[in-house]
């Protein structure tokens, strides 16, 4: 136990080192003073966006809704809150989809009538149907780079944008045909329990009859639910589209020369880089590489600094959204200790009250 703590310890410790190194060497040719006068004068429009990822949030939050089986007994607002306090943890922690998850996971079973099978059943789809969004969130995109019709670069983030976009699509397409047949959280469950920890797998044990149960809901929404699956998908995209609506409203405040098209062509590449890198916290380096090269192939002047600004307002949002999604994790009754360190305990904790 001790030498795997440490090693953990060695391996935390040189993920930042690595992480503090390439930001470093990404952003070498920032210039200080330029960025220092931009990021003084922020205020306003960090407040704007994070208002305006408020707005993505009820709509993530309306579309989860729609996917749980019993929806009169969830009060809009305490999925809403549940929602900020699970999303928040995605974007400051390694692999923080895992504890998110968690987090949705307990506070559910402590606030709501909800089956534990009916909770896991509606993050599965929502994950699904979210994977469906972006997937038409990037579609738009693509046409929109092939409208333009501009230099290379640009033409760079079209072909990856598509090229991405159809792997996806794919991807999206075999993950629903498998859910519909019946037997896709008994050959999840099959393979959790591979995995060479007892702890782990113990873990598992106790959840076998909800995976079972959830190949049942799973079915049966895809039948007799389409309507709902679609009024989601409608509010998913609108979400996604809030991210988008975040990245033109800074870069008018920053005084760039990047049309909405344009904006349209690269915000969704690099939120999607984003998705993949869910191992690393809120895709710290990835993304930011990300929108560097995205500035740099528009051509614009000092375009290290103006990234470097932009990413710096997006984060600032971000770290106003993780302190309120903290305090709604203490609040609605989560030891945030234990949510952060162990949360398949927190949610057998849940499960056992």
């Amino acid at each position: 136990m001790t030498v795997n703590k440490g090693i953990q310890a060695v391996l935390k410790v040189l993920f930042f080192v690595v992480t503090a190194a390439g930001l470093i060497y990404l952003f070498r040719d920032v210039n200080s003073s330029a960025l220092m006068a931009t990021i003084s004068s922020s205020g306003s429009i960090v407040f704007i966006i994070s208002a305006v990822y408020g707005v993505g949030s009820l709509s993530d939050t309306l579309a989860w809704k729609f996917l749980l089986p019993t929806q009169r007994s969830v009060p809009f607002l305490t999925l809403l809150q549940i929602h900020i306090a699970g999303e928040s943890y995605y974007r400051f922690l390694p692999a923080g989809a895992i504890v998110g998850e968690s987090v949705k996971v307990f506070l559910l079973k402590r606030h709501t009538s909800a089956e534990t099978s009916e909770i896991l059943t509606s993050l599965f789809l929502r994950k699904l149907l979210m994977g469906f969004a972006q997937v038409f969130y990037l579609g738009v995109a693509v046409v929109i780079g092939i409208m333009m019709k501009t230099g290379s670069s640009v033409k760079m983030f079209e072909s990856i944008a598509m090229t991405v976009a159809l792997m996806l699509l794919i991807l999206f397409v075999l993950f629903g045909y498998a859910v519909t047949q019946g037997n896709f959280c008994r050959t999840i469950l099959s393979l959790l329990f591979r995995i060479p920890h007892h702890r782990f797998t113990d873990a598992v044990k106790e959840y076998e009859h909800h995976f079972l149960a959830a190949d049942r809901m799973l079915s049966t929404f895809f039948v007799s639910h389409r309507v709902s699956g679609a009024v989601s998908f409608l509010f998913f995209t609108f979400g996604w589209l809030t991210e988008l609506a975040e990245t033109i409203l800074v870069i008018a405040f920053l005084g760039v020369s990047i049309t909405i098209p344009q904006s349209m062509l690269f915000e969704p590449v690099v939120s999607l880089l984003r998705s993949v890198a869910f191992i690393l916290p809120a895709g710290l380096g990835v993304m930011d590489a990300g929108y560097v090269a995205a500035f740099h192939s528009f051509g614009l002047e000092e375009s290290v600094t103006v990234a470097a600004a932009f990413i710096i307002i997006k984060r600032s949002k971000e770290i106003v959204w993780i302190i309120a999604g903290i305090v709604l994790t203490v609040i609605l009754g989560a030891d945030y200790r234990s949510v952060v360190t162990r949360p398949s305990k927190t949610i057998l904790t849940a499960e056992s009250q």
